[in-house]
């Protein structure tokens, strides 16, 4: 297993963690300890926030939306909560020495073990994010840039004959390491109606899919 690297998202929400007084600390434990199983962060933020009256609201968002997807992590690489609470502080020890030079490290990592054991942060949105990145490369973003492509005539001294619509599509995408990456395709009018219609279709076939699982019971995640 690759060493680990927290993402530059989650890093406040481990400092908060080890910032936080004891009381205000064993509030959050106990309150994930009652707290139901939960669709997504939002509804656990929402039922912990009067269990948790002592943490900011800015607290309780960093640290649950830092811990969520990390308990995944450690889930996934099949190592101890303990481990992996180790791996966590050497991460943020080498990219933010600074910050982390005041906190102490065992408390850190008793304190980041015993929340990634607790079972409400395992929410269903974070389980289905797993199932959506199996993948070796997983879709963030897109984007089209529309221009106008010259076609010369022998002589380059003349004013162009012709002129090309031309759709740069840029797709962004996170590889299996959480790393961004850009790729580029030329697309014309006749490519985009195939786009389109490809989108089309798989919107028909995932409504048909929805409407049969509903029947079933089985929850829909979009």
């Amino acid at each position: 297993m690759p060493p680990l690297k927290v993402p530059e998202r989650f890093r406040n929400g481990i400092v908060r963690v080890a910032e936080l007084g004891q009381i205000e600390f064993e509030q959050l434990i106990s309150a994930l300890q009652k707290a139901p199983a939960c669709q997504d962060t939002r509804e656990l933020l929402a039922w912990i926030k009067d269990e948790t009256p002592l943490l900011t609201e800015s607290d309780r968002v960093a640290i649950i939306s830092a811990i969520v997807p990390m308990l995944r992590v450690q889930r996934n690489a099949d190592v101890s909560a303990q481990a992996f609470a180790r791996d966590v502080w050497d991460s943020l020890a080498s990219a933010i020495p600074k910050a982390m030079s005041s906190l102490e490290k065992d408390l850190v990592i008793t304190r980041v073990s015993l929340l990634i054991e607790q079972s409400s942060l395992d929410v269903a949105s974070a389980r289905i994010n797993d199932v959506k990145r199996e993948v070796e490369r997983n879709f963030c973003k897109v984007r089209i840039l529309t221009d106008l492509r010259p076609a010369y005539k022998k002589d380059s001294d003349d004013a162009p004959s012709d002129m090309a619509v031309i759709h740069n599509f840029q797709i962004g995408y996170h590889d299996g390491m959480s790393n961004h990456n850009e790729f580029y395709l030329s697309l014309d009018g006749r490519d985009l109606e195939l786009l389109k219609k490809a989108i089309a279709e798989a919107e028909a076939r995932a409504s048909i899919l929805e409407r049969t699982l509903e029947k079933s019971g089985i929850r829909i995640h979009r």
